[in-house]
């Protein structure tokens, strides 16, 4: 819980990108010696109410973040 409300935390102030957080989920798999996934699938449910509820910086933040992982790599599967 720890470790990933730090994440949150890196995340929601810029001082980590999801590309960020995918090596490290990357570098866990090696330890635990396992096969990293072919892919990661990013999932946002109820993204409009985000931007219904949120503060102004909090929406500009997610949009920030969600648009840095665009540019990582884009499945049309």
């Amino acid at each position: 819980m720890k470790q990933q409300n730090g994440w949150i935390k890196l995340l929601r102030n810029g001082e980590a990108r999801l590309r960020d957080l995918l090596d490290a989920t990357e570098r866990r798999y090696k330890e635990l010696d396992r096969s990293k996934p072919p892919a990661f699938l990013l999932y946002v449910d109820q993204g409009r109410e985000l931007y219904v509820r949120a503060e102004e910086h909090q929406r500009r933040r997610f949009s920030e973040v969600i648009s840095g992982a665009l540019a990582i790599q884009v499945c049309t599967c």
